[in-house]
């Protein structure tokens, strides 16, 4: 879980590593300094062949409220999963390209749209467990 968290000068994707990472929370993530012109800043994608047979980078993960910045952020379905891009800003992209295999997109909702509640999912769901609410 990265959380209300800042990502200065990308030269790299966020994102998993090799064959179905589950569960990962991306949650107030902000991309600061612009990337390279259409990097891929956040992959919830399939990698296919690459290295090693790496196939997807992330299953039933989530991108709440992140901000792309200059980047594009990639969310893609992978079979029998779904991956989500909750609010944020900037480009979310399902689609080959940027993302490197052709693959259906994720469920993308709300985004570059204002008043996202709850604002932090992971702050959310924390005051439930520790206080009922």
């Amino acid at each position: 879980m990265f959380h209300r968290s800042t990502s200065t000068g990308p030269n790299a994707s966020s994102e998993g590593h090799r064959r179905w990472s589950m569960g990962l929370l991306y949650d107030n993530v902000v991309e600061s300094e612009p990337a390279k012109d259409g990097l891929v800043v956040l992959g919830l994608y399939n990698r296919g062949d690459y290295g090693t047979g790496h196939g997807w980078s992330s299953a039933h993960s989530v991108a709440w409220n992140y901000a792309s910045g200059d980047g594009v952020a990639v969310i893609q379905r992978p079979p029998t999963a779904q991956n989500y891009a909750i609010g944020g800003s900037g480009t979310f992209s399902g689609d080959k390209p940027p993302a490197p295999f052709d693959q259906p997109a994720g469920y993308i909702e709300g985004s570059n749209q204002a008043g996202l509640v709850p604002e932090s999912l992971y702050e959310r769901q924390l005051a439930e467990r520790l206080c009922g609410r």
